[in-house]
């Protein structure tokens, strides 16, 4: 009993210690934590839903730095309180969506059984849709969880980096790999000579240069690409050339009507497969010259099989 007693007093100076010697300082702390509060703003159900996945990833970069695991966990776990600071922890009960008393079954959204629902807590409607949605859940997490994990050991290695400048611009910059020379993407296409030349944008009209070339597109900014995207010049129609307000850059046509005249106008005449007779197609695909053949034609192979 005294030899419990003194490893749990040895515990909580040893956490006291650490505690008055945290691993990053006022800065760096502030920093990191404005980071993850962003990282941890993605929630769905619960702000503490995404808890666990940052502190592991910030204990993972602090090991591999060469820390000790308590003394990793114990300022991942601060800098998550810190972040997490205001916000009501849920009980258990609330913390198990599937525990509560529903009328739809969680799977399938299928309204469940009432004298089952009577009996007790019911919350899908088969063993099918039980497991299926377990299975489905699951993933989410375990992606969701990997994906909240790394993010936060790219935030806690990269404040382990010390700042250089870059080799472009002179701008001091904390790299996120120790080979990174440059302070961007954009100062590194301008070191090695990889520049796209200017170009008008669609909407305002202005020169810009576009940022990369898997992104050299029309408009300069996404603000003109939406204006672009949402509003388009007036064209005269290709058949009876009435001035028209198009709802997407590929409509040529004002109406349906002038869609078919145009289309008519446009195709070849053809011969009828049903009277072998010749006849102006409305579209493409067309094969008969009226409904009346195609009806026939139609009736005539289902006679044959």
């Amino acid at each position: 009993m005294a030899q419990d007693m003194l490893a749990i007093t040895l515990g909580f100076r040893a956490q006291k210690k650490l505690a008055k010697h945290p691993i990053f300082g006022a800065d760096k702390r502030k920093h990191i934590v404005r980071q993850m509060m962003d990282v941890l703003a993605d929630w769905r159900l619960s702000p503490f839903e995404l808890e666990g996945a940052c502190r592991a990833g910030l204990r993972s970069a602090l090991c591999l730095d060469g820390h000790s695991w308590q003394r990793a966990d114990d300022e991942a776990a601060s800098i998550i309180e810190t972040c997490l600071r205001g916000h009501q922890r849920p009980t258990w009960l609330q913390g198990q969506p599937e525990g509560a008393d529903r009328e739809n079954c969680l799977g399938c959204g299928q309204l469940l059984d009432t004298s089952d629902r009577q009996m007790r807590r019911v919350s899908w409607c088969s063993d099918l849709c039980r497991l299926a949605t377990k299975i489905r859940q699951e993933q989410a997490d375990d992606y969701r969880g990997k994906e909240v994990s790394q993010r936060a050991f790219y935030l806690a290695q990269k404040q382990q980096m010390r700042k250089r400048n870059c080799e472009f611009c002179s701008t001091s910059f904390r790299p996120s790999v120790e080979e990174s020379r440059f302070c961007s993407s954009s100062c590194a296409r301008h070191a090695r000579g990889d520049i796209l030349e200017q170009k008008e944008c669609a909407t305002c009209r202005k020169e810009f240069r576009p940022s990369s070339r898997s992104k050299a597109g029309l408009y300069c900014s996404p603000v003109c690409a939406s204006t672009g995207r949402t509003t388009k010049p007036a064209r005269p129609c290709a058949h009876c050339q009435h001035v028209f307000k198009p709802h997407r850059h590929s409509q040529l046509w004002c109406s349906p009507t002038c869609r078919a005249a145009g289309m008519k106008a446009t195709l070849a005449p053809r011969i009828c497969d049903h009277c072998h007779e010749t006849f102006q197609p409305a579209r493409t695909k067309a094969k008969f010259c009226s409904a009346k053949c195609r009806n026939r034609a139609a009736y005539e192979r289902s006679q044959a099989t």
